[in-house]
């Protein structure tokens, strides 16, 4: 079985020698190439310089054939180009030398293709756009896991048990009275003046 089904150039060199010198039908000329007929008739009907002429007339050029053919492909692969060469220099001057965007292309010069258009051509790989680097302007937010592994990994989030360490162990020593807090080296001092506070208030009301 053929893998590779496209006439090669010294298949069509064959063609065109056993036609046109050896005198021999394209339908035996297909036979010895393993091809259809169909396909030998097409390429020497078609692949001319002149397919609307007669053979006779203006004969099958091998040459020509090949370079058509590849030209053909390039074609179908690109589609039709509706836009002019000097517009497509423009745009690839703008991308070289000025680094724009489509976006910024499309919207700020005149006649030339529209965003989508742009973006079609550089899916396919024409020329003008080949040095065109796309660029992120919206970036995906970052998910849960990632900020919560960056805030782990701070220096901040690394002083925080050292801190809260430090906070629990002045907080041991600490005495709550009614809605004063006082530590503990301090429990004695609180106490008499509490009392004294007291007593104090008793004397003010006799």
């Amino acid at each position: 079985m053929r893998t590779y089904k496209r006439l090669t150039r010294s298949e069509r060199y064959y063609i065109y020698v056993w036609y046109y010198e050896q005198k021999i039908t394209l339908r035996q000329i297909a036979l010895r190439l393993h091809r259809t007929p169909k396909t030998v008739y097409d390429e020497v009907h078609n692949n001319r310089r002149r397919p609307d002429v007669p053979l006779d007339k203006f004969p099958y050029d091998p040459e020509y054939a090949n370079w058509l053919a590849a030209q053909n492909r390039i074609n179908r692969r690109y589609g039709k180009l509706q836009t002019s060469h000097g517009a497509l220099n423009r745009v690839q001057k703008a991308i070289e030398e000025k680094h724009w965007s489509i976006p910024m292309i499309a919207h700020s010069m005149k006649n030339v293709p529209s965003t989508a258009t742009l973006y079609r051509y550089l899916h396919i790989g024409v020329t003008a756009l080949k040095s065109y680097q796309k660029r992120k302007y919206h970036l995906p937010p970052k998910s849960l896991r990632d900020v919560m592994r960056s805030n782990a990994e701070s220096d901040f989030m690394k002083h925080i048990p050292l801190m809260c360490g430090q906070r629990l162990s002045k907080s041991a020593g600490r005495l709550v009275i009614g809605k004063w807090t006082a530590s503990i080296h301090h429990k004695a001092r609180t106490l008499a003046y509490s009392f004294f506070m007291n007593v104090k208030v008793g004397i003010s009301r006799l």
